[in-house]
């Protein structure tokens, strides 16, 4: 898994994202062990950092939940934020409380996640490469 990317926060869609990474970061360290094993003194399993998209208050929930729980296993990553999405008509409130986490190297965070903005028709562009191109756009989901 190299890209992870997380429609909205209801609990369906993100509350197992940090079990996810976990498992990952398990696997890699047992990759590791493997290598170690089989003679390969101390080589390491090369691994793409997890390049995690998401609304605003996917940062906050995930390192929230990785720190909380002492979770240092989880492979490296990084959290790209889509910001300044348009509520939808008849919502005033935010739906996001800012809890003030901060990236945090041991949980194996890196920099460089990025805050995307929506261009001029209200499309966020997440990534592109040679094969395709992944943009998102606000959507209404009731409970």
């Amino acid at each position: 898994i190299k890209r992870i990317f997380v429609t909205h926060l209801h609990g369906d869609h993100a509350f197992g994202l940090a079990g996810v990474l976990c498992m990952m970061g398990q696997a890699m360290h047992n990759q590791n062990d493997k290598l170690n094993e089989n003679g390969n003194g101390g080589s390491e399993a090369t691994i793409e950092p997890v390049e995690i998209y998401g609304p605003e208050g996917i940062r906050d929930m995930i390192r929230a939940v990785v720190q909380l729980s002492y979770s240092m296993i989880v492979p490296p990553h990084r959290i790209h934020e889509l910001k300044s999405i348009p509520k939808p008509k008849g919502i005033r409130h935010s739906f996001y409380t800012r809890v003030g986490t901060r990236l945090d190297s041991r949980f194996n965070e890196l920099e460089g996640g990025r805050d995307i903005y929506p261009d001029s028709q209200g499309q966020f562009h997440l990534y592109t490469d040679a094969h395709f191109t992944v943009s998102a756009a606000s959507m209404v989901h009731t409970i």
